[in-house]
């Protein structure tokens, strides 16, 4: 511990990585917390991809979405109904892991 702590004094790089590698996890984290208060499927979906997207908008799955599912606190069945009438809404778009808002929400 004493050599990492020591790395991160003398070394910019490594600290500044490391600073930006815990906001990006307290972020996160935060956004979880704020995600679980939301009662339904679709707003836990949608707030999902505006936080959670590199732009806001346009998200790649890196999981399954059963494993999605799981990180969203609902069950898989609940997942996809509410993808299916995101999509029908027209509020979505899917391409295998892909998901695109196409109309704007309101902030999360």
């Amino acid at each position: 511990m004493q050599d990492f702590l020591t790395l991160l004094q003398t070394n910019l790089d490594l600290s500044t990585a490391f600073a930006r590698m815990l906001a990006g996890n307290l972020k996160r984290q935060c956004g979880r917390l704020e995600r679980m208060r939301l009662t339904s499927a679709k707003d836990r979906v949608l707030h999902y991809i505006a936080c959670e997207s590199r732009d806001g908008r346009h998200l790649e799955l890196p999981f399954t979405l059963a494993h999605w599912a799981a990180e969203l606190g609902i069950e898989p069945e609940s997942l996809y109904r509410t993808l299916s009438q995101l999509e029908k809404a027209c509020l979505i778009h899917r391409d295998g892991r892909q998901i695109e808002l196409t109309r704007p929400t309101a902030s999360p």
